[in-house]
């Protein structure tokens, strides 16, 4: 659900680099999304190497997580809602857990139970919104409490019908643990770009910290603003990615489980944190919450910043977001 964010790289000359290696970028679609990495100061075949190594743990995640993937643990633990608990792999269950303390946390702004309600809407153009009445049939379904782990670490779903999906939370995971691999390889300076989630090390240049640049929710050729990072994350979820006009009122893709329809407070909200996992997860909630509650929430979150955009286009942030400057 976070969207994307335009990385200035700015290495076009590898001039003051620590190596003279030009730098490597590399793009593949994976978990729904195009996600590319690029690496600075790394001699070429290492970071090729290493490029090579991450994609393939953001893929095998993806054979974990994936609601596309019939044999995926999400997907087993879905065919199994209402009847019996589902044995998954420790690190999904991992991610189920803290995905169920940022519901928490949120006060279910962030639900992973949202699936039977995402089924009902497209968000292509000349789409049209579900009824009023389909919506509510399924609302019910939709509740993060209903999502239970049992002492042996085996998921349950609740009711019949109920579906979860890890779609705000495990792209920021991918990228976190593709930084890993990247770090366990030798590189010391790269960006992982998982749909917008962004994770950075290190910096493009001894002289600059990566620089990402904020997309105008109205405006998509132009940047709201800029952060520089030479360590975290930063991830946006906004409203003009995915979405359709009905009768002059824009739908868009982050619903409000609470109503069932798009959230309608915010244009966008960019979280920047430790962890993509993290920014991943608090975007969707504080979009969701809207700005007021939003900011709340990110205030009350050590080490955690945000820029939240409201319906009106006025801009809100959090005491320490670090405005055209770094961190």
């Amino acid at each position: 659900m976070a969207l994307a964010l335009f990385i200035a790289l700015a290495v076009g000359s590898t001039a003051g680099c620590r190596s003279q290696s030009p730098p490597v970028q590399r793009q593949q679609y994976l978990m729904g999304t195009t996600m590319s990495i690029s690496i600075a100061g790394a001699e070429t075949t290492l970071a090729h190497r290493a490029a090579d190594a991450a994609f393939q743990e953001i893929r095998r995640l993806e054979g974990l997580m994936s609601t596309y993937l019939a044999d995926s643990d999400i997907s087993r633990v879905n065919r199994g809602a209402g009847q019996a608990s589902v044995v998954v792999d420790a690190e999904v269950l991992g991610v189920i857990r803290e995905a169920l303390r940022y519901a928490h946390l949120s006060g279910g702004a962030f639900d992973i139970a949202f699936k039977p309600l995402a089924r009902l809407w497209q968000f292509e153009p000349g789409s049209v919104p579900p009824s009023t009445a389909a919506v509510h049939a399924v609302l019910p379904l939709v509740d993060y409490r209903n999502v239970l782990i049992d002492e042996d670490g085996r998921v349950r779903l609740v009711r019949p019908g109920m579906a979860i999906g890890l779609g705000g939370i495990a792209k920021g995971y991918a990228a976190d643990r593709a930084a890993e691999i990247l770090e366990k390889m030798g590189i010391a300076n790269a960006t992982i770009n998982a749909g917008g989630d962004v994770r950075v090390m290190g910096r493009p240049s001894p002289d600059r910290p990566w620089r990402i640049g904020i997309q105008h929710p109205r405006k998509r050729q132009a940047l709201l603003d800029e952060v520089s990072l030479s360590m975290g994350a930063v991830a946006t979820s906004g409203d003009y990615e995915r979405f359709f006009v009905h009768e002059g009122q824009r739908y868009h893709h982050l619903l409000d489980v609470r109503t069932g329809f798009p959230a309608r407070g915010c244009m966008s909200v960019t979280v920047i944190a430790a962890s993509a996992m993290t920014a991943d997860a608090l975007s969707t909630a504080a979009f969701v919450l809207g700005p007021e509650a939003g900011l709340a929430l990110i205030e009350g979150q050590p080490g955690v910043e945000a820029m939240i955009v409201d319906a009106r286009g006025e801009v809100h942030r959090t005491t320490g977001f670090p405005t055209g400057g770094g961190v």
